[in-house]
């Protein structure tokens, strides 16, 4: 199934900085999505997807850019898909993004935990829900969510760079309730 969406994934309609950032559909006034990133961490690329509301994979950015020029695509993409609701991996590099999105660019749509602490806080158990629910979303019920190649190429292999999975598994959990 996943190497059937592989093959019928859907060209990006524009390439941005240098095919690092693919777009598929551009915002739609009015529409609602969410911005999730996984920063980068060491050796590891950080990325980016924006889903609208249904789901529906618009935007995927995957890249070694640093922490600064991360944020700033980040909050650009925010702003770009009318002020998403912008979704950080916390921890390390994300603490980081976020105190620059909420201190230095003032950005609002900042996902909180249900404590009101700014940042997704990856954990076994959220982890496991939110990747069943995305293992769900490809193989039964919305393949044609996702766009991306290079999305279904890193889910299927184990042990490999996770970052495209990561944010898009993130940004399916926040949309579907998932904490």
């Amino acid at each position: 199934m996943i190497c059937e969406l592989i093959n019928k994934a859907e060209l990006p309609k524009v390439h941005r900085n240098n095919g690092d950032l693919l777009v598929w559909s551009n915002p739609i006034p009015g529409m609602k999505y969410i911005v999730a990133v996984d920063p980068c961490a060491g050796s590891d690329p950080a990325a980016i997807q924006v889903i609208d509301f249904s789901g529906e994979q618009c935007a995927e950015y995957r890249g070694w850019d640093d922490i600064r020029r991360v944020t700033g695509i980040a909050y650009a993409l925010g702003v770009e898909y009318g002020t998403a609701q912008l979704v950080v991996e916390a921890g390390g590099y994300g603490d980081v993004m976020l105190q620059i999105l909420e201190q230095e660019l003032d950005y609002k749509n900042i996902y909180r935990d249900k404590d009101g602490r700014p940042g997704w806080r990856t954990n076994s158990k959220n982890r496991t829900a939110a990747t069943s629910n995305m293992q769900r979303l490809i193989l039964q019920e919305r393949p044609k969510l996702f766009k991306s190649a290079r999305l279904m190429q890193e889910w299927l292999m184990e042990d490999a760079i996770d970052d495209l999975t990561m944010a898009m598994i993130i940004a399916q959990a926040v949309r579907l309730g998932v904490q």
